[in-house]
């Protein structure tokens, strides 16, 4: 959330890493890591998790073809 007083969000972007090994594991903080890509998103909702803090709202309309994503470089995710 934005300065108090102030009205808005501050919306910080999170790329899904996955482990190279077997079996595959899927994290946003190494030091938690799940078997699939919602247990991730379920864990960090609850618990910052080594995240600034945890997962609050999704963003974007579920019925977009391109996710509002798609034209990030590497550099811009957290």
């Amino acid at each position: 959330k934005t300065a108090a007083g102030e009205k808005g969000y501050i919306i910080k972007h999170y790329h899904i890493k996955e482990t190279q090994g077997s079996p595959r594991k899927f994290y946003l903080s190494e030091q938690f890591q799940f078997d699939c890509i919602p247990e991730v998103i379920e864990y960090h909702k609850h618990n910052a998790g080594g995240l600034v803090t945890r997962l609050r709202y999704p963003v974007g309309n579920q019925t977009e073809s391109t996710p509002p994503t798609a034209g990030f470089s590497y550099e811009m995710w957290e």
